[in-house]
């Protein structure tokens, strides 16, 4: 289940995905936010992994800390941000976190 940042309770169909994945250019930034051990079965490609747990301190670190910590840049407060999980609780709770972090999109 996946929740797009500006709607933390919409979903996206796998249309959607499917075209992030494929594009050349990306408008969209996956992030998958559950657990390592649930990743190591498999991931979206082109997605990244910051667990919701490690969200709130992820987003306090400054852009270098973040690159050496997750291995991508730190997403810019405007950058189109797609979050997914199993069921969907956790990418609500990972949507409301990017919001009150000033993510708006």
């Amino acid at each position: 289940m996946s929740s797009n940042i500006c709607s933390p309770a919409s979903t996206v169909d796998k249309s959607f995905i499917k075209d992030t994945i494929i594009s050349e250019t990306p408008q969209t930034l996956l992030i998958d936010v559950r657990e390592p051990s649930e990743t190591s079965a498999g991931m979206i490609p082109t997605a990244h992994n910051i667990p919701v747990g490690s969200l709130q301190s992820a987003l306090a670190l400054n852009s270098e800390e973040f690159r050496k910590q997750y291995h991508f840049d730190k997403p810019d407060c405007n950058k189109n941000i797609t979050v997914y999980c199993r069921s969907g609780v956790r990418s609500a709770k990972a949507a409301q976190c990017f919001m009150e972090n000033g993510y708006t999109r």
